[in-house]
């Protein structure tokens, strides 16, 4: 019932993260590095107006207008830089000794600036090695941590779980997917016709909105394996996927990065 629940949580929410979902992976040489994942809050609010023009033109600029100042409302100066903990005293007891002190390398934020449009939310997870980010993948779609939006949740909706792994020069990652097969045949007759139609508003919604994936590496790249490639530079790879494609898995967020040894 967890997904589903999310499900629920996420249509409620829809409207307030409509833009593409970033991730950022930044690998060290000793594979140590920094993952993190956000979405622009200022640009659901040209999707959100937008949706009412289809109703009323005349809409559009009056719901742009007011969502802009309902979005800063708690930032009167226009520029926010606030992170806080993933876990605290309200939900510590739900982790283990382990899963907290891998949570405890990790944080939430929101950085925005109104005058240069943008406002970010998401969270940065500072790991170690890749055995760590990989434990930080498999508490994520299990647990509920402290989120401050959508960013999480929508993963959390379409993943089971992950692993990365960085050996031999060779930086790559298994997403597990939600089976949805699965996820139906769990649930009674009921819930499975409620889940059916919320995923079909899931589809409806969600049909433009992408995971952007980007890996900073240490070394110049030799070769890659993976679906939705977009940019390849020197120490950077761009991918691309799109988060109902994911869903049905007619697409997936797997790689593996081969590096030069100079």
């Amino acid at each position: 019932m967890k997904k589903f629940t999310f499900l629920i949580i996420l249509l409620s929410f829809l409207f307030y993260s409509c833009g593409d979902i970033y991730e950022e992976i930044h690998l060290k040489k000793d594979g140590s590095g920094t993952y993190i994942i956000y979405s622009d809050t200022e640009e659901m609010v040209g999707e959100f107006s937008s949706f009412f023009s289809m109703l009323d033109d005349s809409l559009k600029l009056s719901k742009e207008d007011s969502l802009n100042q309902e979005l800063w409302a708690k930032y009167p100066s226009g520029i926010v830089d606030s992170t806080f903990a993933l876990i605290d005293s309200e939900n510590k007891d739900n982790f283990s000794i382990e899963e907290q002190e891998i949570l405890e390398q990790g944080f939430n934020f929101i950085k925005g600036n109104k005058e240069e449009g943008y406002l970010y939310s998401g969270y940065q997870f500072n790991f170690k090695n890749c055995t760590d980010l990989s434990s930080f993948f498999n508490i994520i779609p299990n647990k509920e941590i402290k989120g401050n939006g959508m960013t999480s949740n929508l993963l959390e909706i379409v993943l089971e779980g992950g692993n990365y792994k960085y050996e031999n020069r060779t930086f790559s990652r298994n997403y597990m997917l939600l089976d949805l097969k699965e996820e139906l045949e769990r649930k009674n007759e009921e819930e499975n016709k409620e889940f059916q139609q919320m995923l079909q508003m899931f589809k409806f919604f969600f049909k433009g909105i992408s995971l952007q994936s980007t890996v900073y590496l240490p070394a110049k790249v030799k070769a890659i394996k993976g679906y939705g490639l977009k940019k390849e530079e020197k120490k950077e790879i761009l991918f691309k996927y799109n988060l109902i494609d994911l869903l049905n898995k007619k697409t997936n967020p797997n790689f593996e990065i081969k590096m030069k040894k100079k």
